[in-house]
């Protein structure tokens, strides 16, 4: 997938070696690399301006859709009581109740 987005800073150019360099040197992960800052990318051999604004947009546009698509919606209930996340209950608690507390 990195190596499609880096085409987009350099067309009619193989991609795979620069995606390669870039997902080792941000310990495989996609996310970071997309997280970088323009100086961070540029740091990676081959990684120049283009690149890294072709990241930095793709990043954004990911960024603005799903800020869209979350807007208006409730994953995470909190109370008074507290909050809770499927998972075991604690002792006295029944499943589906609120856990933890804030003081």
């Amino acid at each position: 997938m990195l190596e499609l987005l880096l085409t987009m800073g350099t067309p009619r150019r193989d991609c795979k070696e620069v995606a390669r360099e870039l997902l080792q040197h941000f310990e495989g992960s996609l996310s970071r690399t997309l997280d970088a800052s323009q100086v961070e990318l540029e740091q990676v051999k081959g990684v120049g301006p283009k690149n890294a604004f072709a990241l930095h947009f793709v990043q954004a546009a990911a960024r603005r859709y799903l800020r869209g698509r979350l807007k208006g919606k409730h994953y995470l209930r909190l109370s008074r009581r507290g909050w809770c996340l499927p998972g075991p209950c604690h002792a006295g608690q029944k499943p589906g109740d609120f856990g933890g507390h804030f003081t």
